[in-house]
């Protein structure tokens, strides 16, 4: 009894964890997590595109909602796996389908989905900046489409112009540089 008793406090203690849902079947299986007090999340999460969206993403949502300390979220797709995969699409950081449950969340500082196939609108991206407020990184891909992403950026440094945008994780986007908003 006191091993199990010590392996549930380490589990308790977590606080950083990189994990792979590999698609759909993965979550609607998993069970309720018990790393609660994590502050750092990355994480894949791929569904079939053809598939109904809102249940799946908001399945999700409720997931990392209960992970109220967390200060980095990153559910892009691994390095290795990046590129255009068809049938396939990542999370969808939107509010209808679910987003706003991440409200519990207040001290969120990094936001990262790089190779997810973005769609956000304006709705879902001043969610995103007025409910972070603290938001100091984030991955400029917000849409696949061109001028709805430059339309985006320029929505988001006009209201959070401390905010910087990176193409991957580990690149910091200079937006003082106006031709920062032609390059992809």
């Amino acid at each position: 009894m006191e091993i199990i008793r010590k392996e549930y406090e380490m589990v308790d203690e977590l606080n950083k964890i990189m994990a792979q849902l590999a698609g759909s079947h993965d979550v609607q299986r998993v069970k309720p997590w018990v790393c609660l007090k994590l502050v750092h999340l990355e994480t894949s999460i791929e569904f079939p595109s053809g598939h109904k969206l809102v249940d799946w993403d908001e399945q999700v949502f409720q997931q990392i909602s209960k992970l109220n300390h967390l200060e980095y979220l990153d559910i892009g797709r691994p390095s290795s796996v990046r590129g255009h995969k068809d049938g396939v699409r990542g999370l969808q950081l939107k509010v209808r389908y679910g987003m706003g449950l991440l409200a519990l969340i207040k001290d969120l500082h990094t936001l990262h989905f790089v190779d997810t196939c973005q769609r956000m609108d304006e709705q879902d991206l001043l969610w995103i900046l007025h409910q972070w407020p603290n938001l100091k990184s984030m991955t400029r891909s917000l849409h696949e489409d061109e001028g709805i992403r430059r339309t985006l950026r320029r929505l988001a440094l006009e209201t959070a112009p401390k905010l910087k945008f990176s193409s991957n994780k580990f690149h910091d986007w200079d937006w003082d540089n106006d031709d920062a908003l032609d390059e992809e």
